[in-house]
């Protein structure tokens, strides 16, 4: 939440590149945010209003903001830490784009839905963009956000999982089997590298 415009633009002027564009795929919780930020310079719009245009909308998703109403607040299951103990909320403010939205089972299962579906829409064109391999490696790769299996037992699996403070998500689908999970949990840490909540994910895949 301390983390402001003026600080991105700082670190921008200090990044080098340890490689060449387009050698390598690498995670980067930083470039989420980037992008994030990107896109509100270029189109002149806050992240929320992006997401709320552009995703929310045409979806339907009514519980899916960077931004939670009194009414939301009061629905929202704390977050607890490993040992149990609840902590607070993490916040967002330049890096919007790397982990600031709230969500519930229905709106993701309702987003899953969307990207198993083909339809003839601007948001089924752009959420099947996604779907496509845009670095591939050995057995799998990544498209626009997604990270993608195959094959995993038959399986060609789309998932993506994240983590804040006491929050600990999974969502997945397998295409050929019309097939998708999503796995919410109010435990766990985002930096302890604990993956049991991506194993319960897979494995319920693999048994749909």
């Amino acid at each position: 939440a301390n983390y402001t415009t003026k600080d991105l633009h700082e670190s921008l002027a200090t990044v080098h590149l340890n490689r060449e564009p387009g050698k390598k795929s690498a995670y980067s919780n930083y470039g989420f945010g980037l992008l994030g930020k990107l896109l509100e310079v270029k189109t002149g719009k806050s992240y929320e209003t992006l997401v709320q245009e552009n995703v929310c909308e045409p979806l339907g998703l009514q519980n899916t903001t960077t931004q939670l109403s009194a009414q939301q607040k009061e629905r929202l299951t704390p977050g607890h830490n490993p040992k149990g103990e609840m902590v607070s909320n993490w916040d967002f403010d330049a890096l919007a784009g790397c982990g600031a939205i709230r969500s519930d089972t229905e709106d993701l299962l309702k987003f899953i839905k969307a990207n198993l579906e083909t339809v003839d829409s601007k948001i089924s064109q752009s959420l099947a963009e996604t779907q496509k391999f845009h670095f591939k490696k050995f057995s799998g790769g990544v498209g626009l956000g997604w990270q993608i299996k195959e094959p995993v037992e038959r399986l060609t699996i789309y998932w993506h999982n994240g983590g804040t403070g006491g929050y600990v998500s999974f969502i997945g689908f397998d295409k050929n089997n019309k097939v998708g999970v999503v796995v919410l949990s109010n435990y766990g840490d985002a930096w302890s590298g604990d993956a049991s909540v991506d194993k319960i994910g897979i494995k319920l895949l693999k048994i749909g």
